[in-house]
């Protein structure tokens, strides 16, 4: 008697080849769909690695593109701070400025009292030439940058009939100012200034400040910062154009 393989095929291969064994069609069919679901998921995950493998290159990128602007932002900020510095140095501290006041071509605010060396003081015997009327302080640093030039200015028009100087003491002790201008050279005469009375008339805020008084007693400028030989002797120019 032949085997029982030879009668009715192996099972497991001939007969599903023979019969058409639904189970091996659907093995077959399940094995094509799983193929084919295999070949699906392939293609996905193949995406996914394309897209993971993108991203992966762009972080790589992006910490290299964000140093690349802080150098940059560095670099500039250093050029910005190198220029500031540059313009610092060169330009004058504290430069002076021709600044706006009501009281320019009126009246100067009459200016009377005691010098810090105890001497009677009025403007109006200054009539007949022009005043440089400053403000300032010993404490008061612009004060100290400009007052080797108000020195200069005032020996340059030593001449009589020339330019006076006169000081106001703004908020400082007359001790501490008189030692100041001594050790300076300066020697026009410095009213003291109880409770600011004069500081106050002509708006002083802050020194120094220097008014220019025409010799008909008119206020022809008013000057905001530390004024410079040079400075002070073209505003004085201008104000003798413009008032006579």
């Amino acid at each position: 008697m032949p085997p029982a393989e030879e009668l009715g095929g192996n099972p497991a291969t001939g007969g599903a080849s023979a019969g058409g064994d639904p189970a091996g069609g659907a093995s077959e069919k399940g094995g094509a769909s799983s193929g084919g679901g295999a070949s699906s998921g392939g293609g996905a995950s193949g995406t996914s690695g394309a897209d993971l493998r993108g991203e992966a290159g762009r972080g790589d990128l992006n910490p290299a593109r964000r140093r690349h602007s802080a150098r940059w932002a560095a670099g500039i900020a250093l050029l910005a701070l190198a220029v500031v510095v540059a313009v610092l140095a060169t330009r004058p501290s504290y430069q002076a400025t021709e600044a706006i006041s009501p009281l320019v071509g009126h009246q100067a605010p009459a200016v009377s009292g005691t010098t810090v060396d105890g001497a009677p003081f009025d403007l109006a015997s200054y009539r007949g030439r022009w005043v440089v009327l400053n403000f300032f302080a010993s404490w008061c640093v612009p004060c100290q940058q400009e007052e080797p030039n108000l020195v200069a200015f005032a020996y340059q028009h030593r001449q009589p009939g020339g330019a006076a100087l006169v000081g106001v003491v703004f908020e400082d002790t007359n001790g501490a100012a008189r030692a100041f201008q001594r050790s300076e050279g300066a020697t026009w005469p410095t009213l003291t200034d109880p409770g600011t009375r004069i500081a106050l008339a002509y708006g002083v805020t802050s020194p120094p400040e220097t008014f220019l008084i025409s010799p008909t007693g008119m206020v022809a400028a008013h000057i905001y910062g530390a004024v410079t030989q040079r400075f002070l002797n073209q505003q004085l120019a201008r104000a003798e154009q413009a008032f006579g």
